[in-house]
């Protein structure tokens, strides 16, 4: 067959190529086995002298190999877990507001409904922005709306702007015109996101430099979000917007909820006011305003900012407050 053909052909070499293999072995081995089998002197340091190995080149190689990409996968998930448990043992440092606190003990005040938070997952309902504004009704006592309804919070947050539009929205669409007002200058991220971040404002009305006509601004649908969009479903013409405004003259940023007095009794102001433990100074507004919504989110706000802040609600306010809370 063709193995034993392959065999004859090989056989007259094998021997001559495992005899130069022996051969060799024996020359590079040889002299070492005489080494090492020699009587040593005292002292004496043996180290390796015969032939290396490996070959080297004559030429250098500068060439490396790059990471693997399991590698890079598994260091970039490890750091990620790592920095993600380090951010929730900060968080855990303080202790955060939940459901089952007595608020009226804590705040002074009853909780008054619950809203989902923003964004896309177990965002509000268009029902819960509703019923928001009933409970703001059913707190005055009144035949009709609120005329001023003040949204307010610790700090500065997306669930209170949440709120502030969803309330508007909800307002618009039972058929009443609604002024939404972006009280935080310092962080006029509602009017970033309604369009008029550089346009004048509440702090163009409190230096005297605008007039509010010039200040009143339509919405565009497409800036809401879509929780906001949702119960937005009538009437979006009587939705207006009035920014927080560009820096003041003194280049402190102030707020005076006075200039909102030229509006028509008719037009519902809802006003997110500055953050309560912020530098701008809050008690104007709510010395001000018929209703004022305090929001917590569930789990982020810490129970003492919420208990600080709840100082000033229960110093200034002049009408009725309530807890809404943004559930996780």
């Amino acid at each position: 067959g063709p193995d034993e053909q392959l065999v004859e052909t090989l056989s007259p070499h094998l021997t001559d190529a495992v005899d130069s293999i022996v051969d060799r072995g024996r020359e590079v081995s040889e002299d070492s086995l005489r080494d090492e089998l020699r009587p040593s002197d005292p002292g004496e340091q043996r180290y390796y002298t015969g032939p290396i190995y490996l070959e080297i080149g004559d030429e250098p190689d500068f060439s490396s190999e790059g990471p693997r990409f399991v590698w890079l996968f598994l260091v970039g998930a490890s750091t990620g877990a790592l920095s993600a448990l380090a951010l929730v043992l900060m968080k855990q440092r303080y202790p955060r507001v939940n459901n089952d606190d007595d608020f009226e003990t804590a705040v002074g005040m009853n909780l008054w409904t619950h809203v989902g938070r923003n964004g896309r997952r177990n965002a509000a309902t268009a029902d819960q922005f509703a019923q928001v504004a009933v409970t703001a009704f059913e707190s005055v006592e009144t035949p009709s709306w609120p005329r001023r309804i003040l949204v307010t919070a610790p700090r500065s947050s997306r669930s209170s702007r949440a709120v502030s539009m969803g309330v508007a929205a909800s307002l618009v669409s039972s058929g009443e015109r609604v002024l939404l007002v972006d009280g935080q200058p310092e962080r006029r991220l509602l009017s970033w996101r309604l369009g008029g971040a550089r346009a004048p404002g509440m702090t163009d009305l409190a230096d005297r430099t605008a007039t509010l006509q010039d200040c009143i601004r339509r919405v565009r649908r497409w800036r809401l979000p879509k929780a906001v969009r949702n119960t937005l479903t009538a009437n979006a013409e009587n939705l207006r917007f009035l920014p927080a405004g560009r820096s003041g003259a003194s280049g402190e940023a102030t707020v005076d909820p006075e200039v909102l007095d030229e509006l028509d009794d008719e037009v519902i102001v809802v006003m997110l006011s500055p953050p309560l433990l912020g530098t701008v100074p809050v008690s104007p507004c709510l010395r001000r305003f018929d209703v004022v919504l305090y929001n917590l989110v569930e789990g982020e706000t810490v129970t003492s900012d919420a208990e600080d802040a709840a100082l000033q609600v229960a110093t200034f306010a002049q009408g009725p407050a309530g807890v809404v809370l943004s559930d996780v």
